[in-house]
């Protein structure tokens, strides 16, 4: 969250929403722990050096879950105040959808911008966020959105035709149908692959960026989606979770043995990524940009193109002692080797 604020000009407020809040602590065993309306208050209040004011925003529907996050938050605040970089709103109790769509449209009719916002929707399952409603988050300048899917819940309930409508809801249309004739072990993979297209499709997401929490056996628990129509957002939501710690992986084939852990993919195997998707190919360094940002864990590709040009891999097209601009840089082309045969 505090990478987010950091990227916006001074003077800007930026609004961060946690729409399922919940109590604002989580038991785990016998001990409770802040959650995650705590932690990002937590975390926004150490970094004092944010150029942009931050609106942190909290909405519960449950109503002792929401008198318990009303505590939570009085409990946590220091006795002198939140920085003055901060201004934390009193939770909101009631169904998050709706007090979203009015509050969106009610600056819709002012003419007014809500953006730049992060909105967390961090769902129980996946049945509470249609995808309409992040269509018109996002629909707002510089808004984003940041989702949650448990796939395991979603994959066990796949063929209960009770939560049909529940399910097109969520991903804008029925082609999750077509993962429901999918084998057992691809069945989570095909529908993160759908959920990701219909966010573009039917949610208005340019860029999106997803990956996987996996519990100790290294089995998916939940999908975690970002969408965002700004390249800069996606790197800053990239580098920031590159540097958490925990069971986070990304995968990008079509099988979960193609899982990879984020510390585990270096620019070696970065290399090896883009030699296999251009293979052979002329194309913008604009396009290999997107394609590192949207489908590899990795953000920055300037140095691994530079080893891969010493070692032949790689090939600037045109002269390149021509000094180009930063606008000019991304239609630059290069071109690929072949993919070798041995």
């Amino acid at each position: 969250m505090s990478r987010q604020a950091a990227k916006i000009g001074s003077g800007r407020p930026i609004r961060f929403v946690d729409a399922f809040a919940g109590p604002g602590v989580v038991e785990l065993g016998n001990t409770l722990h802040p959650g995650s309306p705590i932690r990002s208050l937590q975390s926004v209040a150490q970094h004092s050096a944010l150029r942009a004011p931050i609106n942190m925003h909290f909405i519960e529907q449950d109503a002792d879950r929401w008198q318990r996050l009303t505590q939570e938050i009085k409990a946590a605040t220091p006795s002198e105040g939140w920085p003055k970089h901060m201004v934390v709103h009193p939770p909101m109790q009631g169904e998050c959808t709706q007090i979203l769509r009015d509050t969106l449209g009610s600056y819709d009719t002012q003419n007014n911008p809500f953006g730049p916002a992060l909105i967390f929707l961090d769902q129980f399952g996946y049945g509470s966020v249609p995808m309409d409603l992040v269509k018109q988050i996002l629909s707002h300048p510089q808004c984003e959105v940041f989702t949650f899917i448990e796939a395991g819940h979603l994959n066990r309930f796949l063929e209960d035709p009770a939560k049909d409508a529940g399910r097109t809801a969520a991903f804008g249309g029925e082609e999750w149908k077509d993962a429901v004739n999918e084998p057992a072990g691809r069945r989570s993979i095909r529908l993160r692959q759908i959920y990701r297209e219909n966010m573009k499709k039917y949610g208005g997401a340019d860029l999106v960026w997803d990956f996987m929490m996996l519990n100790d056996s290294g089995t998916p628990v939940c999908w975690l989606f970002f969408g965002t129509n700004s390249d800069r957002g996606l790197e800053v939501m990239k580098t920031a979770m590159r540097r958490i710690s925990g069971n986070f992986a990304y995968a990008d084939g079509d099988s979960l043995d193609q899982i990879t852990l984020f510390e585990g993919f270096d620019e070696e195997c970065l290399a090896r990524d883009l030699v296999d998707h251009f293979a052979g190919e002329v194309v913008t360094v604009g396009a290999v940009r997107r394609y590192v940002l949207e489908h590899t864990p990795m953000v920055k590709h300037a140095n691994t193109m530079k080893t891969m040009r010493k070692d032949g891999k790689l090939k600037d097209i045109g002269d390149p002692k021509i000094a180009y601009s930063k606008a000019e840089q991304w239609d630059r082309k290069v071109s690929f080797e072949p993919k070798s045969m041995f």
